[in-house]
């Protein structure tokens, strides 16, 4: 799951460090391994952090096992590989992955834009010392670069933007780009957008059925 797929899932109202530990085994991914073992904290903030981080972990492990996810993958590569694409596009099967992925993100902006609101408000109420002092004790080097990335991930709020066409294809190609594929062409990219309205095409015939299965996905 993205972002808001997992506070949408799993979020608390006014827990806001739990609800920013959902997001931190995805946006710190590079520079901690993994938060999945437990310290000796010595803080509510630090064991509240770690509440979220373990939510995120469990619901990942049961959604990507579960049917639903399953059938939305396929969807989503049986598009992607009966797309004309040209032949310089790599890593067909990631792609058709972060596809399914940020899709269900794109589907819940458009039908609870207020929920992503508390999201982004939700981190934006935590104390980033008692975050910073989390990170370090998974090791974290650069914490002033980590909050460079975070406060901009804040500010800028672009989960918003899943909803333009083009700016959500920039998101499918900056993650392909981070994972060290080629980037995708402009010619790609066109192609890509029509294959992503085709898989919401699908995917929204039935949005109360939609969001019942996501949320059983990690029951």
């Amino acid at each position: 799951m993205n972002y808001f797929s997992h506070f949408f899932v799993d979020g608390i109202d006014n827990q806001h460090e739990y609800n920013t530990g959902l997001l931190l085994p995805d946006i710190t991914r590079g520079n901690i391994k993994s938060f999945r073992h437990l310290k000796l904290f010595t803080s509510a903030s630090s064991q509240n952090f770690f509440n979220g981080c373990a939510a995120h972990y469990l619901a990942d492990k049961k959604f990507h096992a579960s049917e639903f996810f399953r059938n939305i993958l396929q969807q989503s590569s049986l598009i992607i590989n009966q797309a004309k694409f040209n032949s310089d596009l790599n890593r067909k099967w990631f792609l058709a992955h972060i596809l399914a992925e940020l899709m269900l993100d794109r589907i819940l902006v458009r039908m609870y834009p207020e929920m992503l609101h508390k999201f982004y408000n939700s981190l934006d109420s935590i104390n980033d010392s008692d975050l910073a002092y989390y990170l370090t004790l998974y090791g974290m080097k650069d914490v002033e670069e980590f909050f460079e990335f975070f406060n901009h991930f804040r500010k800028v709020q672009y989960i918003y933007y899943y909803t333009d066409n083009n700016k959500f294809v920039y998101s499918l190609n900056r993650i392909m780009i981070k994972a060290g594929v080629t980037p995708i062409s402009d010619f790609n990219q066109e192609v890509l957008c029509n294959a992503a309205l085709l898989l919401e095409e699908n995917l929204i015939e039935d949005t109360s059925s939609l969001i019942i299965n996501l949320k059983q996905s990690i029951q």
